[in-house]
């Protein structure tokens, strides 16, 4: 068994290295295929449950699993927490509020002869659909901060998943943080000459490394292609990898988490709670 001891987060600028946390969590050494058989059972009944207690229960012991027993920071799991919690609100915003030419809702808020109204079965909704969406997002996080992204990809191939799909989620990936670290390097170079000092100079620094970004993600993609050709590319992405097999006690502990989640989400449905 490795020994792999418990590092700080790694960040580039003003994001975080997800694969360096995965390498340095507690639980590198499951075997892939059960955690990612886990992340996804316990997805599926969040989506086929739609329980708000569920939901926010599967937050908690998924929230557990990753800093109490994969040891990632509770700052660092907050902090890319954050992140797709900001599109959930935004993105169920449509669902708790609506357009009436009367107060219908709690909440009532004239414009040009309408109201927009939040009531209390939308914004119930909007809530139950947001705590849904955290409790998957909860479990890919379980998935991704406790597994490096080449065993995903070697799971992924025993699913028989197509290769050039595989390839063009590995490289996507990469490259989303090949970009981000640019826009970082740019955004520090922007901020250094007081190119956020204003509004209009924020702006203009905003659109400008969106322009030049663009220009850059060309030129990066040429370069790291020509690099992945010297080192041997011909179409197929190669990763060493370490077989870890499946202990006893790690099937034992699969299990009993399995059914501790199915029992409490059976409860719930024949109680009528959190529906």
């Amino acid at each position: 068994m490795i020994i792999v001891k418990k590092r700080k987060a790694h960040g580039h600028g003003q994001f975080l290295d997800i694969d360096l946390i995965a390498q340095s969590s507690l639980l590198k050494d499951v075997n892939a295929v059960l955690k990612c058989t886990v992340a996804v059972c316990v997805l599926i009944m969040v989506m086929v449950g739609n329980n708000i207690l569920f939901s926010a229960i599967t937050v908690v012991s998924m929230a557990f699993i990753t800093i109490k027993i994969g040891g990632v920071r509770i700052a660092t799991y907050l902090k890319l927490m954050l992140m797709p919690l900001v599109f959930i609100v935004l993105g169920t915003v449509a669902i708790a509020i609506s357009i009436s030419k009367n107060k219908v809702g709690i909440i009532n808020l004239p414009l040009f002869g309408y109201y927009l109204c939040i009531t209390k079965y939308g914004f119930l909704e909007a809530f139950k659909v947001s705590l849904n969406a955290l409790g998957g997002v909860s479990s890919l996080y379980m998935l991704s901060l406790s597994t490096p992204m080449y065993e995903v990809i070697e799971v992924l191939k025993k699913c028989k998943l197509p290769q050039v799909v595989i390839e063009l989620m590995f490289l996507i990936y990469r490259y989303i943080f090949i970009l981000l670290k640019m826009q970082s390097l740019m955004h520090t170079s922007a901020e250094s000459r007081l190119g956020y000092s204003g509004i209009k100079q924020s702006f203009f620094s905003f659109s400008h490394i969106g322009a030049n970004l663009l220009a850059v993600s060309f030129k990066k993609a040429g370069d790291y292609y020509d690099a992945m050709v010297s080192r041997g590319y011909n179409g197929n992405l190669n990763f060493l990898i370490e077989e870890n097999k499946i202990t006893g006690w790690q099937s034992i502990y699969a299990i009993a988490f399995f059914l501790f989640m199915a029992t409490i989400l059976i409860t719930f449905k024949l109680k009528g709670w959190g529906v």
